[in-house]
């Protein structure tokens, strides 16, 4: 049930950020600033997404080490 409820809001994010691109492109120079800022929030976002995963595995690490 988890993963369909993940499933679902992926599929609903990936449709409102293309509905907000398809938005943004008819009216270009003024919709070049929000097509900036998708990219760069994206962009922090997978940042983030890669740190988290580094540090799960080596939070697994810390957690086996015997002080």
């Amino acid at each position: 049930m988890e993963k369909l409820g993940y499933a679902i809001l992926l599929v609903a994010t990936v449709a409102w950020l293309a509905s907000m691109i398809w938005e943004m492109v008819p009216i270009w120079p003024e919709g070049a600033i929000g097509l900036v800022t998708l990219v760069g929030l994206g962009l922090l976002f997978t940042k983030a997404l890669a740190d988290r995963v580094k540090a799960a595995r080596t939070d697994k690490y810390s957690k086996d080490v015997k002080r």
